[in-house]
């Protein structure tokens, strides 16, 4: 649909919004122990897309923290954040163009040892998708 709205000194103009900015959502999860978290998973016959990704972190000795796209037979790493130092880390990503994962392929957060975290993921659900092997091939 195309829609046209009024401006403030009266003049009509075409209204124009990416998929992103209309159909946009967003998760948050927070965790204090190791362990393998979904964040974001595909409905059946859908594929993600992740248009921007919050970390906020406390990482420990030998504390490591993986965001990747994951289904039965795939991995693939988005984020690897390796243990550098136990401070405290901020990572703000603004994906303009979108992340797309491939068909019933979720996001997951993977932390080893002790890494406190916060991740916010925005994205939006998009009908169907590539399978890995097209996805993978395409890159």
């Amino acid at each position: 649909d195309l829609h046209i709205a009024t401006t403030a000194l009266g003049h009509r103009t075409l209204v124009v919004a990416t998929a992103a900015e209309i159909h946009s959502l967003f998760k948050a999860r927070s965790e204090t122990a190791a362990g393998t978290f979904e964040l974001v998973a595909a409905k059946p016959n859908e594929s993600i897309v992740i248009t921007d990704i919050l970390v906020s972190a406390k990482k420990f000795a030998t504390g490591t923290l993986t965001l990747s796209f994951k289904d039965a037979d795939a991995n693939e790493e988005v984020i690897f954040a390796p243990d550098v130092s136990s401070d405290v880390v901020n990572v703000n990503i603004q994906l303009a163009g979108g992340w797309q994962g491939w068909l019933g392929g979720a996001l997951q957060a993977v932390s080893v040892n002790n890494f406190d975290f916060t991740i916010t993921v925005g994205y939006y659900r998009v009908p169907g998708g590539l399978s890995f092997a097209d996805w993978d091939g395409r890159r």
